[in-house]
């Protein structure tokens, strides 16, 4: 389709990220902090003609601790788009958000399922020391390959690293 897409994190080097956004990239996916530091930081692109603002994991983005990065973000987006907002867990103070309201005529989807999990599904968590939590990590998904060489495993987190 020929679409441009910029992803703005923090841990990456800023300046490649500003050359990326001079692209007039199509989709911008972005850290708040890190979209805020660039808005703020340099008059090199502009979301102007943005149509869409998404908002994953907006339970969290939206719980307040984000309030002045988002605050930052807003001066610089239109006041004629979109916003979607996405999280599998929604609380109720998103429908009051300040920033970003969300509208009477809401579309809102919710699936209710008495079944969180399969049976077959091995959840485990691991406390560990910030000091060796990539040894333990490591160590921890090597012994498990090793058991079970045909498992696969996912990994959430909330560092990039």
């Amino acid at each position: 389709m020929g679409l441009k897409v910029c992803v703005i994190s923090g841990g990456t080097d800023q300046i490649l990220e500003s050359m990326r956004l001079q692209n007039r990239p199509h989709i911008v996916v972005a850290v708040p902090g890190r979209l805020a530091a660039h808005l703020t930081g340099c008059n090199t692109f502009s979301f102007e003609s943005i149509k869409f603002l998404v908002i994953d994991e907006a339970d969290r983005v939206l719980s307040g601790s984000f309030d002045e990065t988002l605050t930052v973000i807003e001066r610089f987006l239109p006041k004629e788009r979109q916003n979607l907002f996405f999280s599998a867990t929604m609380k109720e103070f998103l429908k009051e958000s300040v920033l970003f309201p969300i509208s009477q005529d809401v579309f809102e989807w919710t699936e209710d399922m008495s079944v969180k999990t399969v049976d077959t599904l091995d959840q485990r968590y691991v406390l560990c020391a910030d000091y060796d939590r990539d040894m333990v990590l490591v160590e921890m998904l090597r012994k498990f390959i090793e058991d079970h060489p045909d498992a696969n495993v996912i990994i959430f987190t909330n560092k990039k690293k």
